[in-house]
């Protein structure tokens, strides 16, 4: 679903916004869009057969291919931006694929 309606009713004031929307209002973004908003953005993509499901914060950036039963993948963007270093298979990050894996299925 679209933030357009909840950010827009949030700029306007509007009243009895249904409380079943599940996305943000980003109305405060909008009049200040240094204030941060987000600590992970998440996307699908199909490539072929694949459902490839991705979780992206300021460091990383792990994706799961199929639910992970045919690939995943760990990237660090600080020290590898450009991903040519895939540390999913690397035992001494199995906590943050831990943690990019919660952020990845939690609902907003």
């Amino acid at each position: 679903m679209s933030a357009f309606y909840p950010t827009i009713a949030g700029i306007f004031k509007l009243k009895n916004i249904p409380d079943y929307l599940e996305v943000k209002n980003f109305a405060e973004n909008v009049q200040n869009p240094y204030l941060p908003f987000r600590t992970a953005v998440r996307s699908i993509i199909k490539r072929g057969t694949m459902l490839g499901k991705t979780v992206k914060t300021l460091q990383w950036r792990y994706t799961e291919w199929d639910e992970g039963n045919r690939n995943t993948e760990l990237y660090d963007e600080t020290s590898d931006p450009d991903e040519y270093i895939n540390l999913a298979a690397n035992p001494a990050y199995s906590s943050i694929i831990v943690e990019m894996k919660k952020i990845l299925n939690q609902k907003e």
